[in-house]
């Protein structure tokens, strides 16, 4: 080992997480989850229509 390995294990972590950040880590994925969760009823109430859900339908006016 050179004199650099020891003098990186010596220096402690920073703690970079907070709660507040843990919180809101947490509420996008749940919220985020629910989004999909949405989507994949839709798509087995509507079957393949779905995507046409997703755009306008006056963009396929000719």
């Amino acid at each position: 080992m050179s004199d650099t390995d020891t003098d990186t294990r010596s220096m402690p972590l920073r703690r970079a997480v907070t709660g507040r950040l843990l919180f809101l880590f947490i509420l996008g994925d749940v919220l985020g989850a629910g989004v999909y969760a949405l989507i994949g009823e839709m798509a087995g109430s509507a079957g393949g229509l779905v995507w046409l859900s997703s755009r306008p339908l006056s963009r396929w006016r000719c």
